[in-house]
């Protein structure tokens, strides 16, 4: 019926020829019948620059991975992608013999210290009894500071492995050795990505999760080499479709491919309804 309505009042206005600059006058019946809808066009301040392709990105010092330390088989992952976890959270269980041989280096280095922690205090006392050489005591002394740089060292495996201070410590205490550690979120975050799978075999280094805070986020803007002059540090940005606004950190000074200038800003309000990777049209103030 709408088609039949537009067609009669098409066929009436070529009846009559109109000039261009002449109006065809509608009613606000004949307009409501034919589905004519009008909006305001928005009006753009001077200095302002709409319709600019962006990416939003996580800013790098907000982006962590979680990694295996040492050749692995991931046994349970307890965390999924997009999923907010807390700093300290358990992500993931791994078990392999080369977490038992890093505990067990462990505790026979603790093991030598002590021993030589106390031959370093009877060759200290022999000496000051002049019993013995110095160069005795200094050649103890030597070697006890190695033992404790060793001693040290281990420590610090264990807890690149992921091992938190007190899990070290009840091992030291026990002597019991695990097959298994569980790696932990280094901070309150999303989880945006997950690359193992339970049952896989990892080497030294291999990621488990991509884990990063999405507050504030980075918006890389792609702007044309033509307007490079009229954007500087500082100014305002707007998304006005996500209602999120921010400021301009840094314009680029090399030119891309599609004649761009790559301008970074820093949103700090509407982030969260942002995503990483999202394809957004900024304005620039």
């Amino acid at each position: 019926m709408r088609c039949l309505r537009v067609c009669a009042v098409l066929a009436v206005a070529s009846l009559s020829p109109l000039h261009a600059a002449e109006v065809l006058p509608l009613s606000a019946a004949q307009i409501q019948s034919l589905g004519i809808e009008t909006a305001q066009v928005a009006a753009h301040r001077e200095g302002e620059l709409p319709g600019l392709p962006a990416q939003v990105v996580v800013p790098n010092n907000q982006m962590h991975v979680v990694s295996s330390p040492m050749p692995v088989m991931v046994e349970q992952m307890f965390a999924a992608p997009g999923e907010h976890v807390g700093k300290g959270r358990v992500l993931a269980r791994l078990q392999g013999p080369a977490i038992v041989e890093a505990q067990r280096m462990f505790l026979q280095a603790g093991t030598q210290l002590r021993l030589s922690r106390d031959t370093l205090s009877r060759d200290e006392q022999l000496f000051k009894e002049g019993i013995i050489a110095e160069s005795r005591y200094r050649a103890t002394r030597s070697q006890h500071a190695e033992l404790s740089a060793a001693y040290a060292e281990r420590r610090q495996v264990l807890r690149l492995a992921g091992m938190s201070e007190a899990a070290i410590t009840r091992l030291q205490s026990s002597g019991v050795l695990g097959s298994a550690i569980e790696m932990a979120s280094p901070i309150d975050g999303v989880v945006l990505e997950q690359m193992a799978t339970a049952g896989q075999r990892l080497e030294a280094a291999s990621p488990l999760y991509k884990v990063a805070r999405l507050d504030p986020l980075w918006l890389d803007i792609q702007l044309p080499i033509a307007r490079q002059g009229m954007v500087a540090e500082g100014d305002r940005v707007r998304l006005p479709l996500q209602q999120a606004a921010g400021k301009v950190l840094s314009v680029g000074h090399g030119v891309s491919g599609n004649q761009t200038v790559l301008v970074r800003a820093e949103l700090s309000s509407g982030t969260e309804r942002l995503y990483p990777g999202q394809f957004v049209e900024a304005t620039v103030v």
